[in-house]
């Protein structure tokens, strides 16, 4: 239960740092030294709390880690793939992940009601945000660092397990 409380006491606080206000000139700069105009789009169209969390794993990377630049771009990109979602909607993924994983599956659908495509494009982020990544041009480590962000284990991709890492963290 330690665990299970851990891991909802994180969320609780990336839910609340992303509460935050816009960004900052500094940050706004990062971003735009960062990111060729069509993926300063993706970004900008991120919900504000996605990104916060961006800047807080691009944060974490640069403190902790030997980041490439496309390690970078990823860390900004990462969650492109959930789309608008409700509050409400992603409590309820982290709960149902959390405490139902079986009913988290039985409910998430592409093709169902609202609340069932909200849960589908949280589970299915790390895939949706790669191919976003491919329509606009990024670089194929960039698409593989995020499609596979969520899997788990990074195997011997030392870059892979830094983005895990600061995902999880921040």
């Amino acid at each position: 239960m330690r665990d299970a409380a851990t891991d909802l006491a994180r969320h609780a606080r990336r839910f609340f740092r992303g509460l935050r206000g816009s960004l900052s000139p500094a940050e706004q700069r990062t971003v735009r030294s960062l990111l060729r105009p069509a993926a300063q789009r993706l970004f900008a169209g991120l919900q504000g709390r996605e990104r916060r969390h961006a800047l807080d794993v691009l944060a974490w990377l640069r403190a902790h880690a030997s980041p490439s630049d496309e390690l970078l771009v990823a860390a900004l990109l990462h969650n492109t793939g959930k789309g608008r979602l409700y509050a409400h909607e992603r409590i309820l993924h982290v709960l149902l992940l959390q405490f139902a994983p079986g009913l988290h599956s039985r409910l998430a659908d592409p093709e169902g009601g609202r609340l069932a495509r909200a849960l589908a494009a949280l589970r299915d982020h790390p895939a949706r945000g790669a191919e976003q990544l491919a329509a606009i041009g990024c670089s194929p480590r960039v698409r593989e660092l995020v499609r596979r962000h969520h899997e788990s284990t990074p195997g011997d991709d030392r870059e892979l397990g830094w983005l895990m890492e600061a995902d999880r963290v921040v």
